[in-house]
C-alpha cells in the first residue's frame, strides 16, 4: 500500500491538478484498457515466485527525468539503476542509485534519438570476441507507425566512480555500436525490448490493443539491417515495458495498470514460455509507468513513471518475498 499512499500525497499536493491528472488517465489508459489489459485470465502465482508490492525506493532527483521510458539495472555498477528519456529528449543516459538519486549522466556522441522507449543490460561479445557488459538502447518508438528503421544502440557499461554524484561524462562515438531494424509486416509502435543472455537472441514486443507482437531476431553486425518478423501474437494489450532476468528464467512485462511474469524451466524458448498463461503480481498503478527492471542479483525488480501534470516521478522496488 506504500505506492498508493506515496500517490495520495503527492495529489494531496497537486490538487488544482486533479480534474487533468482524471482525464490525462482516462486518456492513457481507461481508453486503452477498456477490453482488459489481459485477454486470458492469469494464474495464481506461487509462493516462490511471490514478489511484494511496490516499495516506494525514493523520489528521483535527476531534474531532467522527466519521462522515464526504459531502465536497466547496472551490472559493472550492482547498485545503480540506469535509465533514460523518450522522444523529445537529447542522446543522454542517467544513472541513479537504488534509492532514486542521481549519480551520474552521461552523453552518447554522434546519436540523435527519435524515441528511445526501453533498455535492457547483458553480457555479451564485441566485434572482436571481448567479452563485455552492455547497456542496449532501444530507439524503437513509432507513436504514428511510419518509421522506415529503427535502431538498437550498445555500449560498453562505464565504470562509475565511487563518489560520483551529478557525474557528467560523455561516450564516444566509436564506443557506440548501432544495429538497425526493420519490420517485415510494416511499421508498428513499440515500448519493448528484451534481451534473452542464455540464447543471445533479442526481442520486441509492440504496444498494440489487439494483442502485442512478438518479434525475435539475433542482433546483426553493427552497422547491418535485421528483418523482424512476427513471432507470433500475445493476448496482452497496451506493453509499455518488460525485462527478463540475468539467469533468463523469469519474465516481466508491464502496461500501465498490471504486471505480467513468467517462470521459464528447461530449455523452453522464450516463444514457449510467452505462449503460456502469465501470472500477475501485485502492482499500484503508476501516474504513468512505462519502465521496469530486474535486479542482476534477482532480489526483485524496479518500475518507474514518467512524471505527470506536476507529481514527480518515484523509483518502486518490488521486492523477491
Amino acid at each position: 500500500m506504500e505506492g498508493l499512499a506515496s500517490i495520495v500525497r503527492e495529489v494531496r499536493l497537486n490538487a488544482w491538478r486533479l480534474p487533468l491528472l482524471l482525464c490525462c488517465w482516462l486518456l492513457v489508459c481507461g481508453n486503452s484498457c477498456s477490453k482488459d489489459d489481459e485477454l486470458i485470465p492469469a494464474g495464481e502465482i506461487r509462493p516462490s515466485f511471490s514478489f511484494s508490492g511496490g516499495f516506494r525506493a525514493g523520489k528521483v532527483s535527476a531534474c531532467d527525468l522527466t519521462e522515464a521510458s526504459g531502465i536497466a539495472a547496472g551490472l559493472r555498477n550492482p547498485d545503480i539503476v540506469w535509465a533514460h528519456n523518450d522522444s523529445g529528449d537529447g542522446p543522454r543516459l542517467f544513472a541513479l542509485n537504488t534509492k532514486g538519486e542521481h549519480v551520474a549522466t552521461y552523453y552518447l556522441q554522434g546519436v540523435t534519438p527519435v524515441d528511445w522507449e526501453d533498455m535492457a543490460s547483458a553480457p555479451g561479445r564485441s566485434a572482436a570476441g571481448v567479452e563485455k557488459n552492455y547497456l542496449y538502447l532501444a530507439d524503437i518508438g513509432d507513436n504514428p507507425g511510419r518509421r522506415p528503421y529503427l535502431t538498437i544502440y550498445r555500449i560498453e557499461e562505464p565504470v562509475l566512480p565511487g563518489t560520483a554524484r551529478g557525474w557528467t561524462d560523455t561516450v564516444r562515438k566509436e564506443a557506440i555500436d548501432a544495429f538497425f531494424l526493420r519490420y517485415e509486416d510494416g511499421a508498428r509502435d513499440a515500448e519493448t525490448f528484451l534481451l534473452d543472455a542464455g540464447s543471445g537472441k533479442a526481442y520486441i514486443v509492440s504496444k498494440e490493443r489487439s494483442g502485442a507482437g512478438l518479434y525475435g531476431f539475433s542482433l546483426p553486425a553493427p552497422g547491418d539491417t535485421v528483418l523482424l518478423r512476427r513471432d507470433r501474437t500475445l493476448p496482452y494489450a497496451t506493453i509499455t515495458g518488460g525485462d527478463i532476468s540475468a539467469d533468463g528464467n523469469e519474465i516481466l512485462l508491464k502496461n500501465y495498470r498490471r504486471l505480467f511474469y513468467w517462470h521459464r524451466t528447461g530449455k523452453e524458448s522464450l516463444e514457449q514460455t510467452l505462449s503460456q498463461k502469465a501470472k500477475r503480481l501485485p502492482y499500484v498503478p503508476e501516474p504513468q509507468g512505462e519502465a521496469i527492471g530486474w535486479k542482476k542479483d534477482g532480489s526483485g525488480f524496479f518500475t518507474l513513471s514518467e512524471e505527470v501534470l506536476g507529481i514527480e516521478a518515484v523509483l518502486y522496488w518490488h521486492r523477491r518475498k
